[in-house]
């Protein structure tokens, strides 16, 4: 971007905030020596070489945030309390929904006290100035302390491309104080976030560190001493994982991740008071674990993980979890078969099972079944809409939408009701499951949903089945991203064939290129298409917009070549 560019940019933002009212209260950019300033009791670092100052418990404006809090007054009394209690690291992005429209006000408010940063999904060079365009308009300010390169994945793998893209433009809106510094995120695999670094040397990252030390530790062993040498800030994510299924306090696993050596402050959800003054009081006069007690956090996390059903327990890159309770890294390649076999053996008629496909470890093919079953498994949205019925001398298990979610339109509309299969990613997958709608069969509109490529509240694919076909909202592959939804199957408007009151059959197939196919029953050619490469790798989930459900005798299959490495 040209200095001239520059000029018009900022104009054009000064044009923009004047119309919505911000005047001349919109934060002037900050001198490199001017940092935030954490409130008393607050532990801060400095964050690597970027050399600003910041509180360890950083504030996460994902989904956890946006879903809690989407009334603006709300957000920004819960910020303030943030604010209060000594945070000033302030985590959001371009894909996390109306996340940074409700963060502006605050930004406004306190730009020289927060340490504030956003993310592009982005890997073009225009594309990247784009995202950062709206999102200094939307947070109100004219320059963003960290501003990442999103969620990189093993499919990112031309980098040079993305140099020449979106780490162009970064570098550039660095140079022009724009940005301050540009990292990197990701969590779908340490290696392709080592060569990222040795590739374009970005200021700082921002990666998982759960206690469960995913990718065999990877992210702890490569990783860590990678940026260390580099000086790089370093900002673990995804710390609270599993809390709830070992039983133990959200603040002990956050403690986990900060206790590891190069690791300068964690971003946690900020969903609650009560979730935020937890956390802050064990941030406050921070006190590390040693490496043993570490090491026997995360024995004892791992143990109580191998106590659920499968497919809980040791996690695979195949994308299954297993009950074991032996480090599936201590065994070779050639016993995955055997120890699959054993959780099968060891499954209850009623729990979901992990089989076995194949015994060639090479291209293992593993089904996950009977995952309808059992409630510890989903990530429920409302979890008071959802019933699970157990099976009965005459009906299957069923996992059912009883309760109607409330509508939700803003920004744009989206399912009110749907669950999420919880810790699971595949890169390709065959899906396999019956459906029924529960409401009148003369309802028009009535419909299912599968969701793929699951990010979070606000980005998504989904599959819609209904009664109805009109090519633009009902019986469509549809596309949710931010702000915005479309529509990107083929046909243009295929057959609706989810009547009667009967139960439908389905298969949904997507690759690793993102190629998704919907079959219904017995049909041989697909009632319909889509290619959303960004797919693969990601969540799984089921749902509907506004109508009551079931689903039942749910199986979800892979088939991955090479490598057995363990995932997130």
């Amino acid at each position: 971007m040209s200095s001239n560019d520059r000029r018009k940019f900022l104009k054009s933002t000064a044009i923009l905030t004047g119309t919505l009212g911000l005047g001349s209260g919109v934060a002037k950019a900050s001198p490199r020596d001017v940092e935030p300033r954490a409130m008393a009791g607050m532990t801060t670092r400095e964050l690597g070489r970027t050399g600003a100052r910041v509180s360890i418990l950083g504030a996460g404006l994902g989904s956890a945030f946006t879903r809690s809090n989407g009334d603006p007054e709300q957000a920004f009394a819960l910020l303030e309390a943030a604010l209060k209690a000594g945070v000033t690291y302030y985590d959001t992005s371009r894909n996390y929904g109306p996340s940074e429209r409700l963060a502006g006000p605050f930004v406004k408010k306190h730009r020289d006290a927060i340490y504030l940063v956003s993310k592009s999904g982005n890997r073009s060079y225009d594309g990247f100035k784009r995202d950062l365009e709206k999102s200094l308009n939307l947070l109100q300010t004219d320059h963003i302390d960290l501003y990442h390169i999103h969620s990189l994945t093993p499919r990112d793998t031309d980098l040079g491309t993305i140099e020449q893209g979106a780490v162009k433009a970064a570098r550039e809106a660095r140079e022009q104080g724009m940005i301050k510094n540009f990292g990197v995120t990701g969590h779908s695999g340490a290696a392709t976030l080592v060569k990222a670094i040795k590739a374009w040397d970005p200021d700082a990252i921002l990666t998982i560190y759960p206690v469960t030390r995913p990718d065999r530790g990877r992210y702890e062993d490569d990783i860590l001493p990678l940026a260390k040498e580099r000086k790089m800030g370093v900002i673990a994510m995804k710390c609270v994982r599993h809390a709830r299924d070992a039983d133990l306090k959200g603040s002990d696993l956050i403690r986990y991740s900060l206790s590891l050596d190069g690791v300068h402050t964690a971003i946690v959800g900020l969903d609650t008071v009560a979730h935020l003054k937890e956390n802050a009081a064990m941030a406050a006069n921070f006190k590390p674990m040693d490496a043993v007690a570490r090491a026997k956090m995360t024995q004892d996390v791992q143990l109580a993980l191998a106590g659920h059903p499968a497919p809980w327990g040791s996690c695979l890159r195949y994308g299954v979890f297993v009950a074991w309770p032996i480090p599936m890294a201590a065994l070779p390649l050639s016993a995955f078969p055997y120890v699959l076999m054993a959780c099968v053996a060891a499954s209850s008629a009623t729990s979901p099972t992990a089989i076995a496909k194949s015994d060639n470890p090479e291209t293992m093919e593993i089904a996950l079944s009977g995952l309808h079953t059992d409630p510890s498994l989903w990530d429920l949205h409302p979890a008071t809409s959802w019933t699970f019925t157990s099976a009965g001398s005459s009906r299957p298990a069923v996992m059912s939408i009883t309760k109607v979610g409330k509508a939700r339109t803003t920004p744009v509309r989206r399912l009110s009701t749907y669950a999420v299969l919880r810790d699971h990613r595949w890169e390709k997958a065959v899906i396999e499951l019956r459906v029924r709608s529960d409401e009148p069969t003369e309802k028009k509109g009535r419909d299912v949903c599968i969701i793929l490529g699951y990010i979070d509240d606000f980005n998504y694919t989904y599959v819609h089945l209904s009664n109805d076909a009109d090519g633009r909202a009902h019986n469509i592959i549809m596309k949710v991203e931010g702000e915005k939804r479309r529509t990107i199957h083929s046909p243009a408007k295929p057959e609706a064939r989810l009547t009667g009151d009967h139960w439908h059959d389905l298969r949904i197939q997507f690759d690793q290129d993102g190629r998704i196919t919907v079959y219904q029953g017995s049909m041989e050619t697909p009632l319909m298409t889509a290619t959303a490469p960004d797919v693969a790798g990601k969540p799984i989930g089921l749902g509907s917009f506004n109508d009551r459900a079931s689903f039942t005798g749910i199986t979800i299959s892979s088939g991955v070549q090479g490598d057995l490495r363990e995932i997130n």
